[in-house]
């Protein structure tokens, strides 16, 4: 994973949304926030990866019925 420094054009392309998608979810707290540099919103590659690696787990883990095993 690279630790390289994204735009919100270039996460919008990563997640496949638009821009103005990831505006709304940033404010739903469902990206991390980003840094700014010169008043730019910067986003880093690796947190962006991660949290796509970590959110797929999740929903996969929220989706998955649980089944009771009797003894």
């Amino acid at each position: 994973m690279s630790d390289e420094l994204m735009t919100k054009s270039e996460v919008a392309a990563l997640l496949r949304v638009t821009p103005r998608t990831i505006e709304n979810y940033l404010k739903a707290g469902r990206i991390p926030s980003p840094t700014r540099i010169g008043g730019r919103p910067l986003w880093s590659r690796r947190a962006m990866e991660l949290r796509l690696s970590g959110g797929a787990a999740m929903q996969a883990a929220a989706t998955t019925p649980v089944v009771e095993v009797a003894a």
